[in-house]
Order: C-alpha cells, then structure tokens, then sequence
C-alpha cells in the first residue's frame, strides 16, 4: 500500500466528512484528484487534529515533491 493510498483510508475512517469533501479520493493508475493534491498542498491535515493523519501528509507532500524533481532530471527538456 502506498502512503497516499494509508492516506486517504485514514481520512474515510476517521475523518470521513473531510473525506467525503474531497469526493472520495482514490488512487488510480492516473494519480490522483485535484482536490486531494490541495489537501496535501494546502497542509489540510492540520486542522483535524490527527498526528497519524499529519505524518501520512507530510510524507504524500515529500513523494510529490520528489516525483516532480525526478521528473526534471528525467526530461530536461521539459524545462525549457
């Protein structure tokens, strides 16, 4: 199970109306939606006081970051 995947089941089972918000995020072989990347982005774990939930963020934050940098050194040609 990946750490977004840990994420987002801790979300339906603990938080579910914040869950529920983001419509039900799953993740697909095509990533995943727009409103769950604002979650992580916008650090929307840290209202709901869950430091589980903030962990699993913060690391979901940290694969983003790294897809985007190993993205760069991939296809340079995607910078110019």
């Amino acid at each position: 199970m990946s750490i977004v995947s840990a994420l987002f089941n801790r979300l339906e089972k603990k938080h579910l109306q914040e869950y529920e918000s983001l419509g039900r995020p799953t993740v697909s072989r095509y990533g995943i939606s727009g409103a769950a990347l604002g979650f992580v982005l916008r650090r929307g774990h840290r209202g709901l006081g869950d430091t589980y939930l903030s962990c699993l963020s913060d690391g979901a934050l940290l694969v983003f970051v790294a897809e985007i940098l190993v993205a760069i050194l991939i296809f340079p040609s995607l910078m110019r």
